[in-house]
């Protein structure tokens, strides 16, 4: 009897500690671990679903660099999901100013124009002007002095200044006006003298004079384009400068871009040595040669428009040739983007790679980076991420380039098309400056006017219409790439 009631007693006991450790919480258990599936020549393992990626994360803005300092920055940090869509891209290029060091040996090459059409003040102001600038090189620099008409002659072959100042001068005195234009041939030769084996400098610039059209030689501006890129790449920059009121600027501009080299005007013969100070500037204050920003784009995603640099393929990406930047200097790239459909919470990544050479130092610096933006199904978010910087920025690159596509108009003698696409420009760029309260806009819109006055007022072929057309044409040059 006792022992059935001892019996009946712990097994109420065992009843009781397992209720009430129910009433008590514990440790959530792990889940158990998946069994190890062990394959065999005949045994298919089960697929594993692959869990759906993670929700991006937009990246709008970017910087990078040291000796040039870039800051990149999206119009928004998103676009809509499902469909193609545009998007904007605004860069800024700034030369950081480097510790006191003493400046980078150069080797310059002019070339300078001695056609017909040079006759007096001209070639008197460029003969001037050349030897002040040669009297500012240092006597470890080289020079070499080719010149042009119909022929084209290496007037003084690349040499090392120290001992040679009289012979450079008395070469400069001899140089006289007449004949045609053979821009190519100075040019080809000049590229020519920096390319040989005698050249030791940290920097090599050809600064090619002209004031008329080139009408011997070689004139195809897509063939002289070519031969300056070539240089480019070689580390040979030109820069152009454009004298009087009949050269053709568009190929002057061409062949700096093409070069990555600087644009000049001179509107008279006094603002020849202007010009040549401000390249030696640039040059004695050297911070960064060969300049290049490249673009590593999704699949199907494209670049639609660059203001102000011409594209080319370099080791497998899109790369703009920035050129030389001098201490001090800025630039601005601006880029307009076409981004393929991309689901909602996807990302359009777009990596961008500065490169650049820096004065005393073998090979390149590289940095690179990415900015991203992310697909949305609203058309709210797009609006609200916008930057208004960006946004005013390119508003002036869009006015600049309808003040250069008049220019070009009013120049082809239309000019009842150049003062419609004036007029057309003027309302979206009041407009646009009201809307963002901008000086920069407003700026804008006052040029414009003036331009529209200018234009009524002047026909293309006079002198007021001449420089009104290179003016503008230059005028749209800053706002794109300076």
């Amino acid at each position: 009897m006792r022992k059935t009631i001892a019996l009946f007693s712990f097994a109420l006991t065992l009843m009781l500690v397992a209720f009430f450790t129910r009433l008590i919480p514990g440790p959530v258990p792990h889940p158990p671990s998946p069994p190890t599936t062990i394959e065999t020549p005949n045994q298919t393992p089960s697929p594993t679903p692959t869990p759906p990626g993670p929700v991006a994360s937009s990246q709008r803005t970017l910087t990078l660099g040291d000796v040039v300092r870039l800051r990149a920055q999206l119009e928004s940090g998103f676009v809509l999901s499902g469909s193609e869509q545009p998007t904007r891209l605004l860069i800024d290029l700034d030369a950081l100013d480097a510790p006191k060091q003493s400046r980078p040996s150069l080797a310059v090459a002019l070339v300078i124009d001695r056609s017909g059409s040079m006759a007096g003040e001209k070639i008197m102001r460029a003969r001037e002007a050349a030897k002040v600038l040669v009297a500012r090189l240092l006597d470890d620099d080289q020079i070499a002095l080719i010149s042009y008409a119909s022929d084209f002659s290496e007037d003084v072959p690349l040499v090392q200044l120290k001992g040679q100042r009289e012979r450079v001068a008395r070469a400069i005195d001899r140089l006289l006006d007449g004949g045609g234009t053979n821009l190519g041939g100075g040019l080809t030769a000049a590229i020519k003298a920096l390319s040989g084996p005698n050249v030791h400098a940290e920097a090599r610039r050809v600064l090619l004079l002209s004031d008329g059209n080139a009408n011997q030689g070689v004139t195809d501006p897509p063939t002289l384009a070519r031969r300056v890129q070539a240089a480019r790449q070689n580390g040979i920059t030109v820069s152009t400068l454009g004298l009087g009121l009949d050269f053709n600027e568009d190929l002057m501009t061409l062949i700096a871009e093409s070069a990555g080299g600087g644009y000049y005007y001179a509107r008279n013969a006094e603002a020849i040595a202007d010009a040549f100070e401000a390249e030696l500037d640039g040059l004695t204050k050297l911070a960064a040669r060969t300049v290049e920003v490249g673009f590593e784009l999704g699949a199907n995603d494209n670049i639609a428009t660059v203001y102000g640099y011409r594209t080319e393929i370099h080791r497998g990406r899109i790369v703009l040739p920035v050129g030389d930047m001098s201490a001090g200097e800025h630039r601005r790239v601006m880029i307009e983007l076409n981004v393929a459909p991309r689901e909602t919470g996807r990302s359009a990544d777009l990596g961008i790679v500065l490169t650049y050479a820096t004065p005393g130092e073998d090979g390149l610096r590289e940095h690179r980076g990415t900015v991203r933006a992310v697909a949305t199904s609203s058309p709210e978010e797009v609006a609200q991420s916008k930057d208004r910087n960006v946004v005013e920025a390119f508003e002036a690159a869009a006015a600049a380039r309808a003040r250069k596509e008049a220019a070009a108009a009013f120049q082809q003698g239309n000019r009842g098309n150049a003062l419609t696409q004036l007029r057309q420009q003027l309302k979206s760029t009041q407009a646009s400056g009201a809307a963002l309260d901008s000086a920069v806009l407003r700026n804008q819109a006052m040029e414009i006017q003036e331009a529209i006055d200018q234009v009524e007022q002047n026909d293309a072929s006079s002198e007021k219409g001449r420089d009104l057309i290179k003016q503008e044409k230059l005028r749209a040059r800053k706002v794109f790439a300076y």
